[in-house]
């Protein structure tokens, strides 16, 4: 005597709440653990192939934009940050927000250094904000960490060192706003 159960239902639904376990439900991106979960691997496989770069960037003055306009106009500010990052970045690239106003992004296999990926990145924002009718201005802090294939580095040494980097440039645009001089991102 036998008895078949179908549980196809059952398994897209485990396989839905995995998906949105490691997805961000406000942009699409990763989110941390989605991050974590294929980062090393892919760091592995970057220095096989080469350079790669971490990129953790922060959108600027998310509070302002908050309390000036509503969470909600906050929460559009995230959205469309993570639309320019994928005007910016390759679909290879592992993007992830972090939490917050915080996103970083894995760039395996780089070839020409980070300047002309942060020009494209400052190049996207500038035209978003040419033309977005906002009443304020999309800004990010940048800290990009050069991944040498012959690193032990981990992961997590990695996201601290680029971390680090964008506190250092925020800091750096806030004495520049306070010094009265245009700022740069």
């Amino acid at each position: 005597l036998a008895a078949f159960i179908d549980i196809t239902e059952r398994k897209r639904n485990e396989e839905l709440l995995r998906e949105l376990s490691l997805t961000d439900d406000l942009t699409g991106l990763r989110n941390r653990r989605g991050f974590m979960l294929v980062a090393e691997q892919q760091l592995a496989y970057g220095k096989r192939i080469g350079e790669s770069l971490l990129v953790y960037l922060d959108l600027d003055g998310l509070k302002q934009i908050n309390d000036n306009y509503g969470h909600e106009e906050g929460s559009a500010a995230i959205v469309k940050i993570a639309e320019i990052m994928r005007q910016t970045f390759r679909t290879s690239d592992i993007m992830a927000r972090f939490g917050g106003d915080e996103f970083v992004v894995l760039v395996v296999g780089v070839a020409s250094g980070s300047e002309p990926l942060m020009a494209r990145l400052q190049s996207n924002l500038e035209k978003y904000n040419e033309h977005s009718g906002r009443p304020y201005q999309l800004k990010v802090s940048v800290g990009v960490e050069s991944i040498n294939p012959q690193s032990n580095a981990t992961i997590e040494e990695l996201l601290a060192c680029a971390d680090q980097q964008m506190y250092e440039q925020k800091r750096k645009n806030k004495e520049r706003l306070a010094d009265g001089l245009p700022r740069r991102t």
